[in-house]
């Protein structure tokens, strides 16, 4: 039959557990705070890159309309194209929040139709934008597009985005 001293070294101690159970708790602890602000960054960069991805698309349709006009301008915060052979300029503006193209519409091959303007919205989440035309052949506009959680993207640098109305020859 075995003594005390071999029953208590047979075992671990109740102070032992309760130390490894502590360094255990704080381990996992920080590990899950660790996963949590991974998650969060990885939600966040996620939202900025579909921004990011969707305002490109905005300016990559109003860089290629602006290269089709005679004549950028501006009425009050509306960017405003003129597109020869087209009977209705087409007009950028935002409004509550959406950015609203009215003009020509768009056939399936990408180019402009000329018929009865009507108007299509091109992006939702806008908080700002901004158009200079003080050069008419080289506007510039800034565009913010925020998401639902918050995100914020802005196009362009300072000066904004740029590009050229083509040139007329005749």
């Amino acid at each position: 039959m075995p003594n005390r001293r071999q029953l208590r070294t047979a075992g671990i101690t109740l102070v032992e557990l309760l130390v490894v159970l502590a360094i255990g708790g704080v381990v996992l602890s920080g590990a899950i705070a660790m996963m949590l602000s991974h998650m969060r960054t990885s939600s966040q960069l996620t939202a900025l890159l579909r921004l990011q991805d969707q305002c490109g698309r905005v300016q990559f349709l109003i860089n290629h309309e602006i290269q089709q006009a005679e004549q950028a301008r501006t009425e009050g915060s509306a960017l405003v194209l003129d597109v020869p052979g087209m009977a209705a300029p087409i007009r950028y503006e935002a409004i509550s929040g959406e950015l609203i193209r009215n003009g020509p519409p768009i056939n399936a091959q990408g180019r402009l139709v000329d018929s009865s303007a009507s108007d299509a919205l091109v992006v939702r989440g806008v908080v700002d934008f901004d158009v200079d035309t003080t050069n008419p052949r080289q506007p510039t506009y800034r565009i913010s597009v925020q998401d639902s959680n918050g995100v914020i993207y802005k196009t362009g640098s300072a000066d904004g985005a740029q590009c050229r109305v083509r040139s007329i020859t005749g």
